[in-house]
């Protein structure tokens, strides 16, 4: 019937009911305006072959038709495939930073050009559908340089928000693991904690790391990152001794605030039910993370490295998790890592 608000009832209700632990209640737009401040939240509903999307900002909560689902996974799939030629090439010719530019912008004008007039420059929540769970929306030319936050509902990220505020006072415990196989993985280590001067090394072992999760706010592993679509459950960051899966997350009794995955495709999620995205951000965010920020394409081992440091460093100057990963992705270039959750409230 074309009401905005109901089609937001509508998509959050489905959402909750398929994935509780993402979001224990419903929250109606009045309640994720109030939390938005300047910023807006985009959340998306496939209708059939259409491709909705409910925006919700300070001012109003509305409702356009953005594209076509089938033409919208199409081209994330090229978009994609650009960035992974992007990163095996070394150094990288101009032809394939101008494919990658053509993709993100065929990608922009089916997803984001109708909503743009409304959009604003503040921050931007996004509740993904379908093969956007796949999109790393930094490497949209509308969307670098801002905060961008993905998550599985509104009301989850609401809750995120909540868990993110109720963090305690005071500097954060910071623990950093490195795994094996990678050129710069130990150096990037030494980079974040160089920022951290209380941070502590926990080996890179699957044993180490899991006790990291009961006392740290802040982890931050550098590793290589493996997604398997048909057992994401499986999915799972290498370690010295095996794979920290997100099954092995299952258990756990707590998540710190903050989970940094510098790590191949460690943000990739299979969602068999819209609202319940199966893999380690979503993981983590479900076992009480506020914030997971992760890869969701291959990235160059040295441009982690670079990417991350800088992130750390801006954390540490007082920025949000959101706004310091929008900053360092558009000074080095590596635009494949998303900020899942609630990014939005300084660490320091």
């Amino acid at each position: 019937g074309g009401s905005a608000g109901e089609v937001f009832e509508f998509a959050e209700r489905w959402r909750a009911v398929a994935a509780p632990s993402h979001a224990c209640s419903l929250v109606d737009p009045e309640r994720v305006r109030a939390e938005l401040g300047s910023g807006a939240l985009v959340e998306f509903v496939a209708d059939g072959d259409a491709l909705l999307a409910v925006l919700v900002t300070g001012e109003r909560v509305t409702l356009r038709r953005v594209g076509d689902v089938r033409q919208v996974k199409e081209a994330i799939v090229r978009l994609r495939y650009a960035l992974r030629r992007q990163c095996s090439a070394t150094p990288q010719p101009r032809c394939d930073l101008e494919s990658v530019e053509a993709a993100a912008l065929e990608v922009e004008g089916l997803l984001l050009r109708p909503l743009l007039a409304e959009l604003g420059d503040g921050p931007l929540v996004v509740v993904p559908v379908d093969a956007l769970h796949t999109l790393p929306w930094g490497a949209l030319p509308c969307l670098r340089e801002r905060p961008v936050n993905v998550v599985a509902s509104a009301a989850g990220w609401v809750r995120a928000r909540e868990l993110a505020r109720a963090r305690r006072s005071g500097p954060p415990a910071v623990v950093a693991a490195a795994g094996p196989a990678l050129a710069h993985a130990h150096a990037e280590v030494r980079s974040v904690l160089a920022c951290h001067p209380d941070g502590r090394e926990a080996p890179g072992r699957t044993g180490p790391v899991l006790e990291a999760l009961a006392t740290a706010d802040v982890l931050h592993l550098a590793a290589h990152g493996v997604f398997h679509a048909r057992s994401p459950l499986v999915s799972g960051i290498t370690l010295e001794d095996g794979s920290l899966m997100a099954y092995d997350l299952l258990d756990i009794p707590r998540s710190p605030g903050l989970v940094v995955l510098s790590a191949c495709n460690s943000g990739m999620s299979r969602t068999p039910v819209e609202g319940a995205p199966l893999g380690l951000p979503g993981t983590f965010l479900a076992k009480g993370s506020a914030c997971v920020v992760a890869g969701l394409v291959p990235v160059r081992d040295e441009g982690a490295w670079a990417l991350m440091s800088m992130f750390h460093e801006l954390l540490v100057a007082g920025r949000p998790p959101d706004a310091a990963l929008a900053s360092a992705a558009a000074k080095t270039g590596e635009t494949g890592f998303v900020c899942f959750g609630a990014g939005d409230h300084p660490l320091y």
